[in-house]
Parts: C-alpha cells; structure tokens; sequence
C-alpha cells in the first residue's frame, strides 16, 4: 500500500522542480579486481570527472582478510601490483590519483567504508555479466554494495573501447526524476556523452518524454539529445533488441529497491543486456546530499638525493642497471640486495611501467628501510626491456619502507608518474652531464629537486 499510494504522492506532486548544480566537490572511487579491466573503469572515471575538479581518482583494492597471515601478505601484493597498473595509467591519462588498499572480510563493506570514509560522491565498478545461484541482479558484492551505499554508482560491462561510442541510449524509468540524485545523474550522463562525442538516445518507459526533455535542458552541458516514450518494459525489451551495436553504449538509469523508482523490470534488465553482448552501464543515482569537504593537493616530496642517481649508465642490460642503482643504497652483500633487485626487475609486485616513451618506473617496499628512497638514472645509448619496445634512457626507482601502508607507497608512486609524464624536455634531461645541470632541469620543470 505504501508503495503503491506513495507513487500517487509523487505523480500529483508539483512538476516544477529546480536544478541546483550540488556544491559538494565530486570524487570517484574506483574498485579494482580485475587486471583486464582496470583501465576501462579508470577511462570511465576520467570521463566522469570534471575537467575542472581539482579531487583526485581514487582507486581502490580491497584484499580478504585471511586466517594466515601469509595469505593476507600475498593477497596485498596482489592488490599492490593491480593499484599500480592503475596508477601509472592514470599518468599517462593525466588524472590525479590517490590509490587506496583495504582489508576486510566483506568486500562489499569494504568499498562501502573507503567511500565513507572520503565522502566520495560516485562509485564506478566493473561486472563481468556472470550469472550465479545468489545474485538478485549483479551478484552478491554489487548487490550488497549497493544496498549499504548512498553513493551514485555506476556498473560498467564494456565489450568495446569506451572511446569507440558515438551514441549513449539511455533508458529512463517512471519517476526516476523524483530520485533526490536525479539532476546530478543527468549532469553524469551529458558529461559522458560530451567527454565521448556523442548524442543521447533517451527512451522513456511509461512516462512523459517532454518532462525529461525539459529537465536534462536545465543542466548546462550541450550535448545533441532526442527522447522518445516506451509504452511498456515489454516494448522496451524489443526496442533495445533492436538498437544493440557496436557503436550504441546502453546506460540503464536504475533505480535501488525501495525507492520510488524501482520497479521489478529494473532488476532483470542488466543480464539481458549481458547476454545480448552489449555494452552498457547502469547507473544508480545518489540517494542523499553531499557536504561539501575540501582536500589540499600534495606535492611531490624532495626525496632524490645526488647519491641516488647516477647519470653515465652504460650498463649492458635492464637488469644490470637497476642493480647499479640499487647498490647506491643497499650494498650487493646486504641479504635485501638480490630479493629486492628481483622485486624490481622480475617480480610482478615491482613490475616495470613505462610513463613516456623511454622513461620507465618501477618500485617496491623493502623490510627493514627506514625511509623512502627514490633513484635515477640516465641510460644515453638506451637499455633493452622486455615489455618496452624502444630503448630505455631514464630509469626511476622507487623503494617504499615494509612498514609504509600500500596507499601511501602508490600514492608516491603516482605523483613520481605524474610529473615525469608531462615533462617538455625530456631530451635535455638525457643529455645533463653533472649535478648542477639536473638541478637546473628539475627547478625548470618545477618538481622534484636533487640534493
């Protein structure tokens, strides 16, 4: 009864209702599971994010909190290793990130509590389209997710390059204006479309087109925009049918059981499209107001010290060159030498990743460092890599204390990703001959200073 008349409340109630663009900063949390698609959900998030925003991405890894602490060790390696793939992404997209690792036994009430704990206002995860005796609609972490979430969450299942669409089809329940997040998932969806270059399709399921055509006028963003009403879920089922395709990205805008919105169609939805091999994203809007809470930028530390770096490299191969770089601080006869030069050269935890073409980055924790130490060195001929195509000439190393949190070893990371990866003059770089020369460079580029 409540559901049925409290829908009669909100059909009778006042029409006119104006957009406020929210005051609260947007700030994306972006879970991380699957190595395959990392990328895709961070090219989403980017897309998402205002170009104006000063808040950073956060990425987020939550690793199962074992019996064995072994396993809890090897798990955040794990999470490690997939953060940093993100991270230097993120560089190269030039999009400010701060990554972030949890322990939890419940993933869901782990990406639940990292989205609390810094007042994001969007979630983006990905779904694999996966059917399972427990799922209700997308399994059992998205679907606890989002009962104990507020937050406006998109889940993404991209069969193509998010950058191969040219039209968003867009469908729209009864109501779904009524949603408290409703202009700021429209203000979402045009920015996506606007990010894309691409037109909106909406289709409009047994409700007025015009007043969704009159709301989605109201949020400042121009973008080409149709809206065409559905009669029913049935004839919608046949409409999408018939627009899947390669250049068509479906946006489902849900609704979360128990609101206004929601209807039982909703629900079944999502693995139809799976299993029409579209791509498509739903999109839960938020369901409260966000405070407006600002966070300060942090700069990239002072943390390159002349004895770490090392500007006449003429070393025969990759290997070779991290381990004269790595001497620089631990001694070959020091026990961490060779673990730590494996972390760093072989490992996937220490993987190597290329920020511009012939400067690559690659990082550790290390037992028993007391503080963080940062390495660079100049390779003028160039150095072979087994993943790069073209010769290595800058080698930047990063060793982060055991003791330092995953958070706080990748956010270092991605600041050090950041700004080599939009340097000018890289070339003068390769060419400094002593200390004075680097330290000129550095203050040119305005990041890290040598001492």
């Amino acid at each position: 009864m409540v559901d049925r008349f409290g829908r009669k409340v909100a059909q009778e109630q006042e029409e006119d209702q104006i957009y406020e663009p929210r005051q609260a900063p947007q700030r994306i949390l972006v879970p991380l599971a699957n190595p395959s698609t990392s990328e895709t959900l961070m090219n989403i998030a980017s897309m998402l994010r205002d170009s104006k925003s000063e808040e950073t991405i956060f990425p987020l890894t939550v690793v199962a909190e074992e019996l064995e602490a072994d396993n809890t060790e090897s798990n955040v390696a794990a999470a490690e290793r997939l953060l940093a793939h993100a991270v230097v992404h993120a560089a190269e997209i030039d999009v400010p990130v701060n990554p972030v690792t949890r322990v939890a036994r419940n993933p869901a009430s782990g990406i639940v509590e990292a989205a609390t704990e810094r007042r994001v206002s969007d979630i983006v995860i990905g779904w694999n389209g996966a059917r399972s005796a427990q799922q209700r609609i997308f399994g059992t972490v998205i679907d606890q997710m989002l009962e104990q979430s507020s937050q406006q969450v998109w889940v993404c299942k991209l069969e193509h390059s998010v950058n191969t669409f040219q039209r968003l089809v867009v469908v729209m329940p009864p109501l779904v204006d009524h949603n408290p997040g409703f202009y700021e998932a429209v203000r979402s969806l045009k920015q996506l479309a606007s990010q894309l270059g691409a037109t909106i399709q909406a289709l409009v399921v047994g409700d007025n087109a015009d007043r969704f055509r009159q709301h989605f006028s109201e949020v400042a963003i121009e973008v080409d925009a149709a809206f065409m009403e559905v009669s029913t879920w049935q004839a919608l089922e046949t409409t999408l049918h018939d627009t899947v395709n390669d250049k068509n990205l479906m946006v489902l805008l849900s609704a979360r059981e128990g609101t206004i919105a929601y209807e039982r169609s909703l629900s079944r939805l999502p693995q139809m499209l799976a299993d029409l091999h579209a791509s498509f994203l739903v999109l839960y809007p938020s369901e409260k107001e966000l405070r407006s809470v600002s966070i300060q930028p942090q700069g990239l530390p002072d943390i390159l010290t002349e004895n770490r770096v090392v500007l006449d490299l003429a070393t025969p191969s990759y290997e070779k060159t991290v381990d004269v770089l790595l001497s620089t601080a631990i001694d070959t006869h020091d026990p961490r030498h060779n673990s730590v030069l494996k972390a760093l050269v072989y490992d996937d935890v220490g993987y190597a990743s290329e920020v511009l073409p012939g400067v690559i980055i690659s990082h550790a924790r290390v037992r028993e460092l007391k503080e963080t130490k940062m390495f660079l060195g100049i390779h003028r001929e160039g150095v072979k890599h087994d993943r790069i195509q073209q010769p290595v000439h800058v080698v930047i190393l990063l060793l982060s204390p055991a003791q330092r949190t995953t958070q706080e070893h990748l956010s270092q990371l991605a600041e050090i990703a950041r700004y080599f990866s939009h340097v000018d003059d890289l070339d003068r770089l390769t060419l400094c001959r002593n200390l004075e020369e680097l330290r000129a460079w550095f203050e040119q580029n305005g990041g890290v200073r040598s001492r």
